[in-house]
């Protein structure tokens, strides 16, 4: 599944969790992982399996693929996109006419 030789200069490898504490031993038991996303390792999350086939079928390489990073801005692709699905045509209409708020202006220090 990982194919080191793909690997850009300067990017770490990436790893599933059982390898991330390989090294531990026995200091590992009862260790807890967490994590934001599902692991990108996990193919039997029918998610995870989606967004493999996904970011293949765009060309990605294996080690962008099983990288967390890539795993979490898919997801919040996939929010964004049904947020804006979701919209009415009012909400849309008036979200494009209305003037910026306080919070969104820069401001100068």
């Amino acid at each position: 599944m990982f194919n080191s030789k793909k690997r850009r200069p300067g990017r770490p490898a990436k790893y599933p969790p059982e390898f991330q504490c390989q090294g531990l031993g026995d200091d590992a038991e009862g260790l807890l992982l967490v994590s934001p996303t599902a692991s990108p390792f996990d193919t039997t999350n029918p998610a995870v399996a989606e967004y493999q086939d996904n970011m293949r079928a765009i060309g990605a390489e294996e080690v962008d693929i099983l990288e967390g990073e890539s795993i979490s801005a898919y997801a919040s692709v996939l929010l964004f996109v049904e947020a804006a699905r979701r919209l009415t045509t009012s909400q849309r209409r008036q979200s494009s006419t209305r003037p910026p708020t306080s919070r969104s202006r820069s401001r100068s220090v």
